[in-house]
């Protein structure tokens, strides 16, 4: 990762595009928390963010984006009291 092309790094890149799927299914969240940290240091940006959210819906829900691990795949899985949803495994551009 380059600062000067993503100086956010990819947790700022990539994870947006998550927080306004849960956002379109459970409008906001009025009580997001979360916790960030540099684990593998290749660029001074957080490589692993961890969320917690209440939505106004009433949804509560966690989140863990972790860029630090060698298994260069994406995938979405929401877990709820009536089952589960999962995306597929989709390759990254890391691994293409």
């Amino acid at each position: 990762m380059v600062s000067s092309i993503a100086g956010g790094g990819l947790f700022v890149d990539l994870a947006s595009h998550t927080l306004d799927l849960l956002i379109f299914y459970w409008a906001r969240s009025h009580a997001p928390r979360a916790a960030q940290a540099i684990r593998r240091g290749q660029y001074q940006a957080e490589d692993i963010v961890t969320g917690h959210f209440d939505f106004q819906s009433g949804v509560h829900g966690s989140g863990t984006w972790c860029f630090t691990t060698g298994d260069h795949v994406d995938r979405v899985e929401i877990v709820g009291s009536r089952g589960r949803s999962a995306s597929p495994r989709l390759p990254t551009s890391r691994s293409r």
